[in-house]
């Protein structure tokens, strides 16, 4: 196949998205990647080919270094705006795919592609708890607006041409992901546990951007026996140094190595007044090092919850925003976390990672996961999905001879 993707800088929406080319490539498609300018060495180091999008819609340091300091431009522009589509046509007109991946929060992208009468298949990473079912009596502004956005959603399809969304009491992405001819969920259908999802739904497991876990050289003795905490906050700013601070404070209470990634979020080197014996480092894989630890303390981005479950890893969860609380609420229902709030004091956060460290039925429930996870195999998954994309949508063509008559 030859299959375009198209994604941007949300932060865990990056890892599936490469992830999920470099998977397709390794089976012998040819994917392209239409992606911002700072994503193009991660795109051509996971064998796919890099399409810049519009420099217009590039992520503007003058508003600040977090998601939710872009959101207002974010929103109007990348992920309803013309500016994609129209980025998206050309390149469409230019390689010709047989199939296109958008991420599901890229709405204007994938109402484009259904336009141009290509299958459009939308990926997702978020877990349904969070994009699904809404109360009722809930403000409608809230989190992702999900009331009036129906609305302004069926304004872009009525302005392409395109039949409106069946307005329900789902979350709009739950419409989306039913019209597409597949869609592509990147977790455990164990851990989303969306209730009853359409068939076209397929949950391939977590994808992750590294064709092996690969290996790191650990700073300690080889006899160094302590055990290894890893403190994780995340690849994207969310004014974390506060609660990086606290972290590292409460586990330097404990006998334990701690190692603290910044991903790309921070420098090291902003990180001031960390406790001795706490080892910082910007971005290494976490399939790197997840193996050889005891515990992950993290902000329960979904891609540091996989890789954690991939590591049969107990987790410290503290969520800062996002769909971060849903992530981690999950993950203590399945036994493998414990959840302290993002404002938690030092005390509070030592208590729940000496909990965690001593705690055989966390231990045994993060194996389990890993277990779940080890039964995926996400590429022939996707390309399965896919590939039935592809014929549905010839047969689709073929079942119309010309003058649009139907065939016999």
């Amino acid at each position: 196949m030859n299959v375009l993707i198209v994604t941007w800088e949300g932060g865990g929406v990056i890892q599936p998205a490469i992830g999920l080319g470099r998977e397709l490539t390794d089976r012998g498609h040819d994917v392209g990647i239409l992606a911002p300018s700072g994503l193009e060495r991660r795109v051509t180091r996971a064998g796919c080919r890099f399409r810049a999008w519009p420099q217009a819609l590039e992520f503007d340091p003058s508003k600040g270094r977090s998601v939710e300091e872009q959101w207002p431009a974010m929103f109007r522009n990348v992920l309803v705006g013309a500016g994609l589509p129209a980025a998206i046509e050309t390149e469409i007109a230019g390689s010709a795919p047989d199939v296109v991946i958008v991420d599901f929060m890229l709405r204007s992208a994938l109402f484009e592609v259904e336009r141009l009468g290509l299958p459009a298949v939308p990926l997702i990473h978020m877990s349904y708890r969070h994009f699904g079912l809404r109360d009722a009596t809930q403000d409608p502004d809230a989190e992702w607006g999900w009331r009036w956005t129906y609305h302004r959603l069926n304004d872009v399809r009525s302005r392409m041409g395109l039949v409106p969304l069946p307005i329900g009491p789902d979350n709009p992405s739950v419409a989306i992901a039913a019209l597409a001819p597949a869609a592509i969920v990147v977790m455990p259908a164990e851990f989303d546990d969306w209730p009853d999802p359409p068939p076209n739904v397929r949950h391939v497991g977590p994808i992750f951007e590294e064709r092996t876990p690969g290996t790191w050289k650990y700073p300690w003795r080889s006899d160094d026996r302590r055990p290894l905490a890893v403190v994780s906050f995340g690849t994207t700013y969310m004014h974390q140094e506060a609660v990086v601070a606290r972290v590292c404070a409460a586990l330097a209470q404990l006998d334990v190595r701690v190692l603290l990634l910044t991903g790309d979020a921070l420098d090291p080197s902003e990180l001031i007044g960390l406790p001795d014996g706490v080892v910082a480092r910007g971005f290494v894989p976490h399939r790197a090092v997840l193996p050889g630890a005891s515990l992950l303390v993290t902000h329960a981005g979904m891609g540091s919850l996989m890789a954690a479950f991939a590591a049969g890893v107990p987790t410290v969860c503290l969520p800062l925003g996002r769909d971060q609380a849903r992530n981690a609420q999950r993950a203590l229902e399945l036994g493998t976390s414990i959840t302290v709030p993002g404002d938690g004091e030092v005390a509070d956060i030592s208590a729940a990672a000496r909990q965690a460290l001593a705690s055989p039925a966390m231990v045994a429930s993060a194996r389990c996961m890993q277990a779940v996870v080890r039964r995926y195999d996400p590429g022939r998954l996707a390309e399965e999905a896919l590939e039935g994309a592809v014929r549905a949508a010839a047969e689709a063509r073929g079942s119309v001879a010309v003058g649009g008559a139907p065939r016999m």
